[in-house]
């Protein structure tokens, strides 16, 4: 390196250290003036309007100014209208209403949970409120569901929806997705419900433990697109059951079938010559093509010449015949 770079370098850091402490300045005199007009605001008396002005407006001076609207002991009314105010929002300072709601008795449990859900920070505290309360199962769920809420508080939100004789079938799978501690509680109580295949699914891939329950009552009235999930699984011997059952449908699945294909290669044929009877469009040809290579020479055979297959034979000969016409021109 030489000389000359070197005290190019040099002239370069003295100006950026120059400018950096000339704005340094530029930013210690401002504040300093603020200050002092902050002082001579506060005895004038501010109303709580003008104060809230100086939250929006200044920067320098906003965390003084809340302190002292909150001094003025504003109503619960005025503090949730700050909070629903899009300006406050718009300017990411929600959060100054959010936590002085958080002190008030009338708070109500909606906007504890919009607290909750808006503002990390503060669900622990918002969440802490409503336990002490009696929540809604809705309100339960989004508690159970909140990563920012502390493990224990989500179990026992979790506690009081399984105890709860209201309890509905999502806040019981919230519960099995989202609070390992309390799962095979709030499957059991499923199982009892007689819930949905599909909710009994959860409960097969989820609970080892009550696998056994939840495919009694699967292969009562099996779905097609529960059957697929199974198969895909690879839990022995549920797949294989799943797989019986699928090829045993009234009503042949498209999907449980191509599942049958992709993961038992010894009942690939049964699956596949159930499927070539089905009248299967080009679609679900190609799919089948392209998920089981075993068979795609024989699903490409079956698909059927469209109008838009041919539309864009045609469309080739032309460029083709285009192409070649421009060459013999030169």
């Amino acid at each position: 390196m030489t000389f000359a770079s070197i005290y190019v370098k040099f002239q370069k850091a003295v100006r950026t250290k120059s400018t950096k402490q000339k704005n340094m300045s530029i930013t210690n005199t401002v504040g300093e003036k603020l200050d002092a007009l902050w002082a001579k605001l506060l005895p004038l008396k501010p109303t709580s309007a003008q104060l809230i002005e100086v939250v929006k407006g200044s920067p320098y001076l906003r965390d003084k100014a809340w302190q002292a609207f909150i001094e003025t002991k504003p109503g619960y009314n005025e503090v949730c209208d700050l909070y629903h105010n899009s300006t406050w929002n718009y300017f990411g300072l929600r959060q100054y209403p959010a936590k002085l709601l958080l002190t008030f008795e009338e708070v109500n449990d909606s906007i504890l949970v919009d607290i909750m859900v808006r503002m990390p920070y503060l669900a622990k505290d918002s969440a802490e409120i409503l336990l002490q309360r009696k929540p809604s199962s809705l309100h339960l769920t989004k508690i159970i569901l909140s990563p920012a809420v502390p493990i224990p508080m989500r179990e026992q939100a979790a506690e009081v929806l399984i105890n709860s004789p209201t309890t509905d079938e999502p806040g019981l799978v919230c519960i099995i997705e989202c609070v390992p501690g309390q799962a095979e509680r709030a499957a059991r109580k499923l199982l009892e419900m007689n819930s949905p295949q599909f909710v009994m699914l959860t409960i097969f891939l989820k609970i080892p433990s009550l696998a056994n329950e939840a495919w009694r009552q699967i292969s009562v009235a099996p779905e097609p697109r529960v059957l697929g999930r199974i198969i895909e699984s690879q839990i022995q011997p549920y797949n294989e059951l799943a797989v019986n059952l699928a090829i045993g449908l009234k009503n042949p699945d498209f999907n449980s079938l191509l599942s049958v294909m992709k993961v038992f290669p010894n009942r690939r044929q049964e699956a596949w010559q159930i499927l070539k009877a089905m009248d299967l469009d080009n679609e679900s040809l190609r799919k089948i093509a392209r998920e089981c290579p075993a068979v795609k020479e024989e699903a490409e055979a079956k698909m059927k010449a469209s109008c838009v297959d041919e539309v864009a034979k045609v469309m080739n000969e032309i460029f083709s015949l285009s192409t070649t016409q421009r060459a013999s021109e030169f």
